[in-house]
This record gives structure tokens, sequence and C-alpha cells, in this order.
């Protein structure tokens, strides 16, 4: 079988042909070839920048939950704890999903990818459960509960958006 380094289209694409090269096909023999690269392998970010990242972002989530509970505490008491049990079962859940996403150190590629999605899964559930007691156990207003979970859920966007 013989490579030929001469290429033609077939007679009937030839009027349909609309690509920059030439008509009637191209050398390859003087195309010229890639440059061989060097295999350098560089991580952008290690699994200690995005612990640190993790820990910043808890933080941040922490204080919003204060600052939104401050601010409901001009409506009540009890809209102040709701504010605060939203926004800690939304850190709480943050905080548990980096647990469980840096905790187990360096592994695989496979191995990381089911610790972030088992985090994930972990963090959601607490955050569910989190509300479902804070509203219909507790009776806390509903509002200043979702309201310090939504505020805390912003906080950890605004500090990924920050510090990466």
């Amino acid at each position: 079988m013989e490579i030929h380094a001469f290429r033609r289209l077939p007679l009937k694409m030839a009027d349909c042909y609309t690509f920059a090269a030439p008509r009637g096909g191209f050398d390859c023999k003087a195309c010229p070839q890639p440059l061989p690269l060097p295999r350098i392998t560089r991580v952008l970010n290690s699994a200690a920048a995005g612990r640190r990242l993790a820990q910043r972002a808890v933080a941040l989530q922490a204080a919003a939950t204060l600052a939104t509970a401050l601010a409901c505490l001009l409506s009540g008491r009890s809209a102040a704890l709701g504010a605060l049990a939203g926004g800690a079962a939304m850190t709480l859940g943050s905080l548990l999903a980096a647990w469980g996403a840096f905790g187990g150190g360096v592994a695989g590629a496979g191995v990381v990818l089911g610790r972030l999605l088992l985090g994930m899964a972990a963090k959601w559930i607490v955050v569910i459960v989190g509300l479902y007691l804070a509203i219909a156990v507790w009776h806390l207003p509903a509002l200043p509960v979702l309201a310090g979970a939504a505020l805390a859920a912003a906080a950890f966007l605004i500090a990924t958006k920050l510090w990466t």
C-alpha cells in the first residue's frame, strides 16, 4: 500500500470546495511540522492553595452570616436567629464540602473527583436539613432563614472570585 504525499479532492466535490487551500490540493511534505514541545508539567494551583481558598471562603461566609443576622436583628430576635441558622447551614455545608474535597491528601483523578462529588452531596444534604430544621422544626421565619443562606452562598461566590 502506497501513501501519497499529494492529495486531491474527488471531482464531484471540487465544485463545493471552499477551503482556503489551493484547489488542486496541497503537498503534505511541504507542510511545516509542529515543533516538539518540552514536557513540563506545571500545576496551576496546588492542593494547599485550594485548602487556603476554602478556609477563606468559609470565613467570609461566616462573616456574611453574622452581618445578615445583625441586619435582621432590627426585625426581631427570631429573624436574627433565622438568618443565623440559614447562614450557618450554608457555611457548615461548605466547610464539610471543603473537608471532603481536600481531606484525603493527594490521590488519583478518579478518587479526587469522587471526593469532590461526595463533599458536594454532603454539603447540600447539610444545607437542606439545616433549612428544614430552622423553618419547620424551630419555626423561625422563613425569609430571614433563606436570606442568611443566600447571602452566605453569595459570599462563597465572592470569595472564590476574589482569591482565585
